[in-house]
């Protein structure tokens, strides 16, 4: 017996399980304020927009997260705080994964 054939032997929850990797929608609204990373002229806000964006695609992968990939488009510039300080997040993680044994 073939691994098809086994996963045709098992019941429905078990085998949607195995072939399956759980996904959840969440969505979220970005205010006006919010612009992509590719609109910013400045060279200073692009440099921190990638450092941060860098910062988010390691804390990600080290929980367990992977990207497929990241797009400029999906890194996002709010307004900078009250001590001009810019930091961006990435957005578009909808085709992201969990890895099974991310503590290997």
């Amino acid at each position: 017996m073939d691994r098809y054939e086994q996963n045709l032997s098992l019941d429905n929850s078990t085998m949607i399980e195995e072939l399956c990797i759980n996904c959840q929608l969440t969505i979220a609204i970005l205010s006006p304020s919010c612009k992509p990373l590719t609109t910013y002229p400045k060279a200073r806000e692009f440099e921190g927009g990638m450092r941060d964006a860098i910062i988010g695609h390691c804390n990600l992968h080290e929980s367990g997260m992977i990207l497929d990939e990241i797009l400029a488009e999906n890194i996002i510039l709010p307004k900078p705080d009250e001590t001009g300080v810019t930091k961006s997040f990435l957005v578009g993680l909808d085709m992201a994964s969990l890895r099974r044994n991310h503590d290997n």
